[in-house]
């Protein structure tokens, strides 16, 4: 408001969709997101020579990366079934959302991905969570590696050590 900008009511709906997605990483603040949000935006609207009207592409971030499951797997061979099962999932994901419901709820969020040393299961796993990522499900596409010692605890019963 201080820089005498507007926005839009895409420009505002796509905002709240982002800061939505953003609540869900663990160090979220309020004021400091919209803060960085809006800063970041009206970046993008200099830069595209926009004069005092922030646009729902303001807040888009350039680097979310490929949106559709087809352009994520590009170039990866063996996809048939993990696409298929990937669209049942975006499918649960818009039903979800249409019903005013969490779409994280819709499905599990812990996979397993296994097989021999070389054989892509980190980078597979990885476009998993840039799809998690750009349905809103999760706040980054960030992957966790853990391996079977990662789970072992000293005694049985007892948790893994932090």
């Amino acid at each position: 408001r201080k820089n005498d900008v507007t926005a839009d009511a895409e420009a505002k709906d796509r905002a709240i969709t982002v800061l939505s997605m953003q609540r869900r990483a663990a160090h979220f603040g309020n004021a400091g997101a919209v803060n960085n949000l809006v800063s970041a935006a009206l970046l993008r609207m200099q830069k595209r020579g926009g004069s005092d009207a922030l646009l729902a592409c303001d807040f888009e971030d350039p680097d979310d990366g490929p949106q559709s499951i087809d352009e994520v797997f590009a170039g990866l061979s063996n996809m048939g079934e993990l696409k298929n099962k990937m669209k049942q999932y975006e499918n649960l994901v818009n039903l979800a959302k249409r019903q005013g419901r969490d779409p994280a709820d819709a499905i599990g969020l812990n996979f397993r991905f296994v097989g021999a040393p070389g054989t892509g299961k980190t980078t597979v796993a990885r476009r998993v969570g840039q799809i998690f990522k750009n349905w809103g499900i999760i706040a980054s596409a960030e992957v966790i590696e853990t391996k079977p010692s990662d789970f072992e605890a000293p005694y049985i019963g007892q948790s893994a050590p932090k």
